[in-house]
């Protein structure tokens, strides 16, 4: 199965956008400077500016309500008698959880389809904006 490849990322006015990344590490010309991009739908590189501390690759998988999992996305996880708040991230070549209190890596990424995403790592909220 192909994993289809897609990135997330916050404009700097504070919405999300989901596309193909670009990172420029120096400036092209007058209209394309250093920075971190997510195309458009219609594939236009530079079309929106992001924050890159905000980027996070499309993990290949979906949550219990159908909703693409991002880098970054945060779950409630059931550890025995009490509840963990991990995140998903990418280490040593595959995607996994870290447990967000302590940030220990986790390597097992769980059923998430029968998970439902909580959040964002970035902030505290929603993501279902799209």
């Amino acid at each position: 199965m192909n994993r289809e490849i897609k990135f997330r990322g916050k404009t700097l006015s504070g919405n999300w956008i989901y596309g193909l990344l670009t990172i420029l590490t120096k400036d092209i010309d007058y209209n394309r400077k250093r920075g971190v991009y997510i195309s458009n739908s219609l594939g236009l590189p530079f079309a929106y500016d992001v924050r890159p501390e905000s980027v996070g690759q499309y993990i290949g998988l979906k949550d219990k309500n159908g909703i693409d999992i991002y880098e970054g996305d945060k779950f409630k996880i059931k550890a025995g008698s009490c509840y963990i708040h991990v995140y998903v991230c990418f280490v040593d070549g595959a995607f996994v959880f870290k447990d967000i209190a302590n940030n220990k890596t986790l390597y097992n990424l769980i059923d998430l389809h029968e998970m439902k995403i909580e959040g964002n790592i970035h902030k505290n909220e929603y993501l279902f904006d799209k």
